[in-house]
């Protein structure tokens, strides 16, 4: 039986024949391969009593395969991971192929078998998965969504019609690092430092198009936000928002359009840049105050930039100007820090 010498394709079998009893439930059905589904219902060389006990038997090594919790998101993300990709290459060869539709239909026990897998990994690991009290910031409800489908999946394969409310949530394949997605960035720059601390053989490329971070091999997208997130969570990276890390990422890619040559001068902070031998501290304040300013006790010819511009000018108090001035440093709203960099450099 496949029970005992394990077969590479499974097919679906009913333990009392659809054709007498029409009973499609799970109750009825079994995974077999396929000699041993042609033995059992053309030479009836098992009984139903036979295969009920495969059935009970594979059940019982399923859960205590896939039973186990974890300890960290990594161990889960090992196993879980390579069964996301083997359904995904099944979906993509053969449903999304409409000259395979047959072969379609052979190879959805093997998904319904890893999904169930996937359930149980899932459904004892939860407490591992980043959540947030609104939907659409939390990782632990697209798990749920995903959970849903699974069932939902299953149980209208019988259907003719395969009407669906649950569709595949692509972001569950954004978590477990299967297919990134193109979402918007998460807006904390401090949460991105503090995970660039934690993280080892790191290098980043943040003034791209589609900026990201390496480490290790691993590579990650700051704009798969479900990823990053997951990614704060493990590491207890989540920080409350001072500078806005899409606002410095937009400065960071018209440095390099602009052919400015910068660095990190406190990496891996990010919040201190060094241009043409001069240091900038990027700081994001609907109107920055002489109070605020006084906080931040800048060092004499510090240059700070604010890159809140959405009131120009109004982003930076007369008081603020004047205590700089004392200081002996430079503030800037965004437009004029362009300009001035335009006439320091002199070739754009």
């Amino acid at each position: 039986s496949d029970e005992k010498s394990g077969g590479d394709i499974a097919e679906k079998a009913h333990i009392i024949p659809a054709s007498t009893s029409n009973d499609n439930s799970f109750e009825n059905l079994v995974i077999l391969c396929p000699n041993c589904h042609t033995n059992y219902d053309k030479n009836s060389a098992f009984t139903k009593e036979d295969i009920n006990s495969w059935k009970k038997n594979r059940e019982k090594v399923i859960k205590s395969r896939f039973c186990k919790k974890y300890k960290t998101f990594e161990g889960l993300k090992n196993k879980v991971k390579p069964i996301l990709e083997k359904n995904k290459n099944i979906y993509e060869s053969y449903f999304l192929n409409q000259q395979s539709s047959n072969l379609w239909e052979r190879f959805t026990p093997q998904l319904i078998i890893n999904n169930q897998q996937i359930k149980l990994f899932l459904e004892n690991n939860k407490g591992l998965m980043q959540t947030n009290e609104k939907p659409c910031y939390s990782n632990q409800h697209i798990v749920n969504k995903f959970l849903m489908h699974l069932e939902e999946f299953e149980l209208t394969r019988e259907s003719d019609e395969k009407i669906r409310n649950v569709l595949f949530p692509e972001k569950i394949n954004s978590i477990f690092g299967v297919e990134p997605i193109h979402d918007s960035i998460l807006p904390s720059t401090e949460s991105l430092e503090c995970l660039l601390r934690k993280l080892k053989d790191i290098s980043i490329h943040l003034d791209e198009e589609n900026p990201y971070i390496k480490s290790c091999n691993e590579t990650y997208y700051l704009k798969d936000s479900p990823r990053i997130r997951q990614l704060y969570n493990d590491y207890s990276c989540f920080k409350k928002i001072g500078v806005r890390l899409g606002s410095l990422l937009f400065l960071l890619k018209w440095l390099k359009n602009n052919n400015i040559n910068y660095s990190f001068n406190k990496f891996p902070q990010l919040r201190n840049i060094t241009i043409n031998s001069q240091e900038f501290l990027v700081i994001y304040e609907y109107c920055l105050s002489n109070e605020k300013l006084q906080s931040i006790a800048p060092k004499k010819d510090l240059n700070i930039i604010n890159l809140y511009n959405f009131n120009d000018s109004w982003c930076i108090s007369q008081e603020a100007y004047q205590t700089a001035e004392d200081m002996e440093v430079k503030l800037f709203t965004l437009n004029n820090f362009y300009q001035y960099v335009r006439n320091q450099l002199g070739n754009i």
